[in-house]
């Protein structure tokens, strides 16, 4: 069907959002993760899995000020807290062509410092990691 320019809508993210509200529920992350990877999945071949950017955990994690190292104490019980969720994480981390800006701000394009802590931490944990590749 051919459908003249005139009537097409520019879906910004505000317009976009107005179109498909109607379609959407507000659900927990537990909730989904239970109907929709438990009780749907009856024949059990898989969890139900959620991709986690790594770099703004690093963000909050600035805020840490308990103990020796409060960071990397901040993201080891960030990662315990998982532990008692019923879906599977996958932390992404930024590769080495990762954007000069994210989420309206200029990064540093340099290695995060706290990247192998915390991915000694994801591995003691048995979460799994992955860094995007270049494209």
């Amino acid at each position: 069907m051919w459908v003249p320019l005139s009537n097409i809508i520019p879906l910004t993210d505000s317009t976009l959002l107005q179109v498909i509200r109607p379609a959407g529920k507000t659900r927990s992350m537990t909730d989904l993760a239970i109907t929709e990877g438990f009780e749907a999945n009856k024949n059990g071949l898989r969890g139900f899995r959620i991709g986690i950017d790594a770099s703004i955990w690093f963000f909050h994690a600035e805020y840490g000020r308990e103990g020796e190292n409060p960071v990397l104490r901040t993201l080891f019980f960030r990662c315990a807290t998982l532990t008692h969720s019923p879906f599977l994480p996958l932390f992404v981390f930024d590769g080495p062509k990762r954007p000069d800006i994210k989420r309206g701000k200029k990064i540093n394009k340099t290695s995060h410092k706290l990247i192998p802590g915390m991915k000694s931490i994801l591995e003691s944990f048995g979460f799994e990691w992955r860094t995007v590749r270049p494209l």
